[in-house]
């Protein structure tokens, strides 16, 4: 494109820019302006419009990001000024009042920072936030909070929640240039110490009312799985014998990813959970009995939320960022087919394994690829797209790069046993594949039927029908 523009300024030069050498003033004035606007041109198109196709496009796609907008970038860059700013003033005179308060005084504090928090959430109005309170839950009694992490977001969605806490934090943040001060004056505790080194100060918050905020799954995730709890919050609980309360925070995974400074638009929603009681048998007896049973029922208790949730539309806007810049042609097609089809694909994610792995047939560009795998992280996929040109766009994606997805060429580049075929190409003949896996779904219009003696129909719909192997 640098040469197509350098030759239009170049004849543009050689028409207009002989006139700098006329001697009637206005001829003379037209050709500089001319000259001017030409050299400009030369410049911005050389560096200003390849630093932002850099920073918005192929760089984040290499890194594994989403490509952005303009407004999402300043919608990004203000809320965290914003936060920055905010955090910034309350360490320098916020820090100073933090220190010596106690009591009520040192409750205001909390309040005003929790407020503070909730506050910069507000910043961006393309984010909805919700608070889904439990009528049995006030935490008037101190417990031991736990919640999932997936984002930089969380800590303030959880000021959402109550503001009487005292967070376990990471040493990034308790030595931040920006809040480390405040936070330090709060009370908040560094878990590199150790959590037995700390056991004296976090009882002296404890006694003062203020319930502990605990990530147990340590480092945020990439995805919205709830990964393996550590236990030390758990040791917490047992040592002081504090009830665990779990918060549900749904969202944040899509609005700010791990990895990236775009706040993108979405939804935030906070669960306050039923409180487990620190003599409830059901969860164990020991604290590394009741880290493992509450893990798996803080997953449980998530995927309800996420059904809940996530309905058809709730992947649409990531999906289609990720193909933003592409050709128009292309976009039009993924749009006519998301907005003809939803429905379809959020059925079909119902009958998919959640960690699978899954051999895709397709004739499209990766878009549904895409959607399973957002739909259920753990997912692996080889895509076999049939025209070459479409499997080079879905290639490109991102999130190819973030999730399971591979696209093959060739049928023996599967390295997996293959639990699922799914056909969504038409007229794909099946005795190509050398062997046939336990599941067979077809997702096409035309291609419905499967006549083998091996393989009953399981469930049949209007646009998806499901075939395992007897």
């Amino acid at each position: 494109y640098r040469t197509s523009i350098i030759l239009a300024v170049f004849t543009t030069v050689l028409s207009i820019g002989s006139l700098i050498f006329a001697k009637h003033p206005a001829l003379h004035s037209l050709a500089l302006v001319a000259l001017i606007g030409m050299f400009s041109v030369i410049i911005i198109t050389s560096t200003l419009y390849p630093f932002w196709f850099r920073l918005l496009i192929t760089n984040r796609a290499k890194k594994g990001l989403s490509p952005i907008t303009f407004r999402l970038f300043v919608n990004s860059v203000l809320s965290f000024l914003y936060y920055g700013l905010g955090g910034l003033i309350f360490s320098i005179f916020g820090s100073i009042f933090a220190k010596n308060s106690k009591g009520k005084t040192l409750d205001l504090i909390k309040l005003i920072m929790a407020k503070f928090l909730i506050s910069v959430l507000h910043t961006n109005p393309f984010v909805k936030k919700r608070l889904i309170k439990n009528p049995n839950e006030d935490f008037s009694k101190p417990a031991v909070i736990i919640a999932n992490h997936t984002s930089f977001l969380d800590t303030l969605a959880l000021a959402m929640a109550n503001h009487k806490i005292i967070y376990l934090v990471n040493d990034w943040v308790y030595n931040s240039p920006i809040f480390g001060r405040m936070v330090r004056a709060l009370g908040f505790y560094p878990v590199s110490q150790g959590i037995e080194n700390g056991l004296d100060q976090l009882k002296e918050k404890v006694a003062q009312r203020y319930s502990l905020v605990v990530f147990p799954e340590a480092e945020r995730s990439y995805t919205n799985d709830v990964k393996r709890f550590h236990k030390g919050a758990f040791y917490i609980a047992e040592e002081f014998g504090l009830d665990v309360v779990p918060v549900y925070i749904h969202g944040n995974s899509e609005v700010l990813p791990k990895g990236d400074f775009i706040i993108y638009d979405g939804a935030i929603t906070v669960k306050i959970g039923e409180r487990i009681h620190k003599d409830d048998l059901n969860f164990g007896k020991t604290y590394s009995e009741r880290t493992k049973k509450i893990n798996s029922y803080f997953r449980e208790e998530f995927s309800k939320l996420r059904n809940e949730l996530e309905d058809e539309n709730y992947f649409k806007k990531k999906l289609f960022l990720s193909f933003l810049y592409k050709d128009t042609e292309v976009v039009k097609e993924i749009k006519n087919d998301f907005n003809k089809n939803k429905s379809v694909y959020f059925e079909l994610n119902k009958h998919l394994p959640k960690d699978g792995n899954i051999l895709h047939i397709a004739n499209d560009y990766g878009q549904k690829d895409i959607l399973l795998t957002l739909q259920q992280a753990s997912r692996r996929i080889f895509g076999f797209i049939v025209d070459p040109e479409k499997r080079e766009v879905a290639k490109h994606s991102y999130i190819v790069k973030q999730r399971k997805i591979k696209y093959i060429n060739d049928f023996s580049e599967i390295n997996k046993e293959i639990d699922t075929v799914l056909i969504s190409a038409d007229s794909f003949d099946l005795r190509h594949l050398k062997e046939l896996p336990k599941k067979i779904i077809f997702i096409c219009e035309e291609n419905f039927s499967l006549e083998h003696e091996n393989y009953t129909l399981e469930f049949g719909s209007a646009s998806i029908k499901i075939y395992r192997h007897t």
